[in-house]
């Protein structure tokens, strides 16, 4: 009896871990955490169809089988066991992502990534410690092979070492025989004579289009004259002179309209400045009375400016009390044969 109970393997038993021990909450558990059990043979995993991600990390386990029914795994994590081989159920899971089975027994490069291949979804594998993860080119060949892996024994897969991966798969797929340079000829011959004629029109249309540019550049040089002004600033053009001339000339007969509306702008500023510092002294406020006043006569100063110089005109300081006869009238002369105009500022 002692020497039976030593050879039974110690089958795995997922309804142990069950909180509910029934058909149902089996069928719909879909996780599994195994881990530390001294489980040597996979097994009762019937019930557990939707099962996805499945733990059996730091076991005795040699073989990945009886989980033909659970093909809905994506993630299986089964660390420091004894696997010897994929040979198994593993076959059946289509879906599979993450496969982390390092520190095990597996040898054979080759027969384990014919295996791994045909997992299309596969983005994270670990082989770490494996005597396959010993042999040349592992790393490259893995990732050559599944190209869907972005992470390969904890380390993200780079877009360079895609590129040497696929390099190297050329290369052991050549084989060690290789014509010499026979294979130059073959590269030649892959273009027709209707390509080269097309990549000929090609070159030509734009030696031409290059040829148009200078030619229009070299016009335009021309009409401006600007070839003879080659590291100088280039003069205006004639025409461009002429427009203005003939611009400015045009404008010359406008000049007087302008003025006189702008006389007449201020003309009228004036008086109204004059109007408010009128009510402001009837109020009382002199010293409002005073800068209308002052705002009057610097107005009156603009318009003097644009026909003749004012003659000085003192203002005495207003007095402290407000007066009737505040208002006093000068002359100023204006242009030889025009009137005489008169204006009223405030003393």
């Amino acid at each position: 009896m002692i020497e039976e109970t030593k050879m039974d393997p110690t089958v795995s038993n997922p309804w142990g871990v069950l909180p509910i021990k029934n058909a149902k909450y089996a069928k719909s558990c879909s996780e599994i955490h195994l881990s530390d059990r001294g489980i040597e043979k996979i097994d009762n995993f019937s019930s557990f169809t939707n099962l996805e991600v499945l733990w059996l990390n730091n076991n005795k386990i040699r073989r990945i089988e009886n989980l033909d029914e659970n093909f809905r795994i994506k993630e299986l994590y089964i660390e420091n066991n004894c696997l010897i081989t994929l040979d198994g159920s593993i076959k059946y899971f289509k879906f599979l992502q993450k496969f982390l089975a390092g520190n095990n027994n597996l040898r054979g490069l080759d027969n384990v990534l014919k295996i791994l291949c045909k997992f299309s979804c596969l983005e994270h594998l670990n082989l770490y410690g494996n005597p396959c993860a010993e042999e040349p080119y592992y790393r490259m060949k893995v990732i050559a092979t599944i190209p869907s892996l972005k992470i390969l024994d904890r380390h993200d897969i780079t877009v360079q070492e895609r590129i040497r991966a696929q390099k190297l798969l050329i290369k052991l797929s050549e084989g060690p025989t290789q014509s010499k340079p026979k294979q130059s000829k073959p590269k030649a011959s892959t273009i027709s004579t209707g390509e080269r004629a097309l990549a000929h029109e090609v070159k030509e249309i734009k030696i031409k289009n290059e040829q148009k540019e200078a030619e229009e550049e070299k016009n335009s040089i021309t009409v401006f004259g600007w070839d003879k002004y080659q590291g100088k600033p280039a003069p205006i053009a004639k025409k461009v002179l002429e427009n203005a001339k003939k611009f400015w000339n045009s404008q010359v007969s406008r000049a007087p309209e302008w003025e006189n509306a702008e006389e007449e702008a201020i003309k009228n500023e004036i008086k109204s400045l004059y109007a408010k510092a009128k009510k402001e002294e009837m109020y009382g406020r002199m010293d409002g009375a005073k800068e209308f006043a002052f705002q009057a006569l610097r107005l009156q100063g603009i318009l003097d400016k644009r026909e003749k110089p004012v003659e000085e005109v003192k203002v005495d300081e207003l007095p402290e009390k407000p007066r009737t006869d505040f208002v006093k009238i000068f002359r100023y002369r204006g242009e030889t044969d025009g009137p005489s105009h008169q204006l009223h500022a405030l003393l």
